[in-house]
């Protein structure tokens, strides 16, 4: 499966990250979701990416989206 793809409700979709037909530009990863009780959320962490910015640091890195998909391809 390409680079960025992922499947929902059996159907494959283009992901966030390489998409040009997406408007919004950045985006919230939220991780480390954390409960103190049952059904209470007390904290997370919330990181903001500038989609433009992440695939140009990849790029500048040597991890072009050509590259990213050869390596996803090779495992």
């Amino acid at each position: 499966m390409p680079l960025n793809y992922f499947i929902k409700k059996g159907v494959q979709k283009q992901g966030w990250l390489f998409d040009a037909s997406k408007k919004t530009q950045f985006y919230a990863l939220i991780t480390s979701i954390f409960s103190d009780e049952k059904d209470e959320f007390t904290s997370c962490n919330i990181t903001f990416v500038n989609r433009e910015k992440l695939i140009f640091l990849l790029d500048k890195k040597g991890l072009s989206r050509t590259c990213l998909e050869h390596i996803i391809s090779e495992n």
